[in-house]
């Protein structure tokens, strides 16, 4: 009998779940305008949601950018890369200019598009809790903590937004050694890329 193998494209699964997450975010946010919406229970779910959302999309990149950097990175470089755990912000930049054939300040932009992702990816996960002054909800409605407005339904629509640009640019402009890698997930690049 034939050995079965199967593998978990995580960065396809995170994509889904970052895509998934944005949307009730931003739901929880609309329902803010309905007057018999408990507006501190959707409060919390924006956050939750957009939490969610914007951590998925970050480890959406981190778990492409392992998938690419094993196809464009050199083995020597990409097996210390995994040995040390190199961080994700330094080498993501490093996998995406051998990955696309974007111009060096379309990549540019390209990256600086994702750092309030990365950014708000680590901050999250290594926060250290503080008493803050509450700022006004973008419903305009209430006050709330200064995390609560920043992981809500907008940051989370973005981090999903550059996650897309950045499956695109590997979609659209794959450099050749990447070429069959994007050919052979152009549905499962499609299916994310869409809104």
């Amino acid at each position: 009998m034939a050995e079965v193998r199967m593998a978990t494209a995580f960065w396809i699964v995170w994509a889904e779940i970052a895509k998934g997450h944005a949307v009730a975010s931003e739901c929880a946010y609309q329902s803010h305008k309905c007057a018999t919406t408990d507006r501190d229970e959707a409060g919390q779910q924006e956050f939750y949601s957009g939490l969610q959302a914007i951590c998925a999309a970050a480890f959406a990149l981190d778990a492409a950018c392992w998938e690419w950097g094993s196809k464009v990175i050199e083995s020597k470089m990409y097996v210390q890369w995994k040995a040390t755990r190199k961080p994700f912000k330094r080498r993501f930049g490093e996998t995406l200019k051998r990955s696309v054939t974007l111009t060096g300040p379309q990549i540019e932009a390209l990256l600086a598009d994702c750092k309030p992702m990365i950014r708000m990816r680590g901050d999250a996960v290594h926060y250290v809790q503080r008493c803050e002054e509450p700022v006004q909800h973008r419903s305009g409605l209430y006050h709330t903590a200064p995390a609560r407005v920043e992981y809500g339904g907008e940051a989370a629509r973005a981090a999903v937004t550059v996650l897309q640009k950045v499956y695109r640019a590997v979609k659209d402009y794959p450099k050749p050694k990447l070429e069959k890698w994007s050919h052979d997930n152009v549905l499962s690049l499609e299916k994310i890329i869409e809104n």
